[in-house]
């Protein structure tokens, strides 16, 4: 990037170039850079909730992507920091970005750190396969509809929304696995079946800060034998909120939620409910608790 500094005869202005792309700013101009073209960062919205009715965003990755931004510089600062033997433009983040790690598992009856169950024990438990369930999640409702990137905000009267994993569609159970070190410097495990956020599609995205983290959940929808992956009809649903989680920017959450698989066993399985649902069912409400939260 170069700058050149006009002088007074023609405005005394300056020129911000970079490769073969320019712009002319006059004396009073004012200047910021980010990763992003335009003044306002917008999410694209498709559809609502089953639960709420609040607004669902898509994760795209021309959108959801890296938001970093500089501070705002006038022309003096500009052309002194090109004067510096090397000129650096700090950028900072503001997106908060999301890693799910969401798993069924066996729970140890001694109260072992280490909660495992491979495919061959999960059949021999439930008498069904892992890949019999299917989920999608939906975080929120902390996050905005429009950020105003100048002024580093949500625009005013953003009600929040939702993001859904896997483009809005059930996936079949997969294997989930997290390792973490105990207060007594161990190695605790939390091995089973679930969801797992793709280590290249971290969630990005800016999060309204004025509705209070406390509201921030996970809402799992989950089927049993079901061939329709595209809609929540038929589902059974629970919330799960994050205790500790944080609305700081330019920060990556790590959350991980592990679960009994008796759960499973109680809320799906015909052998032990009598429940009688049809596929054309609206989601049901069910009570499921979590036997482990992290949030790093």
């Amino acid at each position: 990037m170069q700058v050149e500094d006009e002088d007074e005869e023609n405005g005394g202005g300056y020129i911000i170039r970079a490769g073969e792309a320019e712009m002319t700013l006059s004396a009073d101009d004012n200047v910021y850079f980010s990763t992003i073209e335009g003044p306002y960062w917008e999410a694209e919205t498709s559809g609502a909730t089953p639960v709420s009715g609040s607004d669902v965003f898509v994760q795209n990755d021309e959108i959801n992507k890296e938001l970093l931004k500089s501070q705002t510089y006038t022309k003096d600062e500009l052309v002194n920091l090109m004067q510096q033997d090397i000129p650096t433009i700090t950028m900072t983040r503001h997106v908060t970005g999301f890693r799910v790690y969401f798993m069924f598992t066996q729970v140890t009856a001694d109260g072992s750190t280490d909660n495992d169950i491979d495919e061959d024990d999960w059949i021999s438990e439930l008498g069904c396969n892992p890949s019999d369930f299917s989920i999608k999640l939906y975080l929120g409702p902390n996050f905005c509809h429009q950020y105003d990137v100048l002024n580093n905000a949500v625009v005013s009267g953003d009600e929040g929304g939702f993001y859904a994993t896997n483009d809005q569609t059930y996936q079949e159970f997969e294997r989930v696995e997290y390792s973490y070190t105990t207060g007594d410097n161990g190695i605790g495990l939390y091995r089973g079946f679930g969801y797992v956020t793709d280590a290249s599609n971290y969630l990005l995205s800016p999060l309204n800060t004025s509705i209070p983290a406390t509201d921030f959940s996970i809402y799992a929808f989950i089927k049993y034998k079901s061939s329709d992956y595209s809609s929540d009809e038929g589902a059974s649903w629970f919330q799960a909120q994050i205790p500790g989680i944080t609305l700081e920017t330019n920060r990556i959450h790590y959350i991980i939620m592990a679960f009994d698989i008796e759960d499973l066993r109680s809320q799906f399985l015909p052998a032990t409910t009598t429940l009688s649902r049809t596929p054309w069912s609206a989601p049901r409400k069910i009570g499921i608790k979590p036997i482990k939260v992290i949030c790093n």
